[in-house]
């Protein structure tokens, strides 16, 4: 008896509880994986976890994913077949990919005997997504980082730039202008008082450096970097998705809120709801503005809300710096 061939790779969870690869690559792209810097930036990066280490379903994923990752790689002058200068390669790199093009090109290599069929845990599924999430914003704070600390050094620079500028101009203010030739019973007395406002100018201007470069001096280098957190607020419909992001701010607390029409969650398994957010907001709010109080109040209305409903369960978990998640 003939058993039918696979034709091309599965793409959606395949069996109770797992999930195809296809749809794990379409996940990780969602989540922020469209440009060649972060597959081969992030990825790598997995192997640095604890759990991708020694659980043996995470090692094979991670292996599996580092080989696609290799070959989008390879793929890069397909992705960008107008600019061949190498030169251009870190704004190539950096650029983003539309998923499609991304998808396109990973599809034939899980179509090859060690990709095709393969499936995993929505457990591991899960875990991959928070791990690669949080690498994600590890590396925009890094970034931001990057950035604050440029432009401190360029306003430094700029300060710099007038400083001398003002020594400059003060020096040439204390040159003595050229006035008509004195008389020959001028010249002697004028001789000499130019010769002390010489020395007095001289004198003066190196007066006038010596303490513009003690300003510097004194400058104390911060001892710890202000973490800042970028906001963000997404709309999604079937066509389009709208989505402003933050170069990132300070603030005391962080709250996430999703919205989600759940007519559109019933064909889907809870490990794929966060596909179908329809509004997503994350963004900062102090103790003492109106905002916070405002969110306070709903979530204490939600937990009385939850706490009437009947068969409600109720758990409570004694944590220590080991527990992974609270949750």
């Amino acid at each position: 008896m003939n058993t039918p061939s696979t034709s091309g790779p599965v793409d959606e969870s395949k069996g109770l509880g797992t999930i195809g690869l296809l749809q794990i690559v379409q996940n990780l792209i969602t989540l922020g994986l469209n440009s060649l810097e972060l597959w081969t930036t992030v990825i790598p990066k997995l192997k640095k976890r604890e759990e991708f280490s020694k659980n043996p379903e995470l090692i094979n994923l991670h292996f599996l994913l580092s080989q696609i990752s290799q070959h989008l790689y390879s793929n890069l002058f397909q992705f960008f077949p107008d600019d061949l200068s190498q030169g251009k390669l870190p704004d190539l790199l950096s650029t983003e990919i539309p998923s499609k093009d991304i998808l396109k090109k990973v599809k034939p290599l899980l179509n090859k005997k060690n990709f095709v069929n393969r499936t995993f845990s929505i457990e591991s599924s899960n875990f991959l997504n928070s791990t690669v999430e949080d690498i994600i914003s590890s590396l925009r704070v890094i970034d931001m980082m990057e950035h604050d600390s440029h432009s401190v050094l360029d306003d430094n620079t700029q300060k710099k730039k007038r400083v001398r500028r003002h020594s400059e101009d003060k020096r040439a203010s204390k040159k003595p202008r050229r006035s008509p030739s004195p008389s020959p019973s001028e010249s002697s007395s004028t001789s000499s008082e130019l010769s002390k406002f010489s020395k007095i100018s001289n004198v003066s201007d190196s007066e006038s450096d010596s303490e513009y470069e003690s300003v510097f001096k004194t400058v104390k280098k911060p001892t710890t970097s202000v973490q800042r957190f970028r906001q963000l607020f997404q709309t999604q419909n079937e066509k389009v998705r709208r989505k402003l992001v933050t170069p990132g701010e300070e603030g005391r607390f962080m709250v996430k809120i999703e919205l989600t029409d759940t007519k559109d969650l019933k064909k889907l398994k809870p490990s794929q709801y966060w596909q179908k957010v329809k509004t997503k907001a994350v963004f900062l709010a102090d103790p003492k503005c109106e905002l916070y109080q405002n969110i306070k109040n709903v979530l204490l209305n939600v937990g009385e809300k939850v706490k009437s409903i009947k068969g409600v369960e109720s758990d409570e978990i004694k944590l220590n710096k080991r527990s992974f998640n609270p949750y």
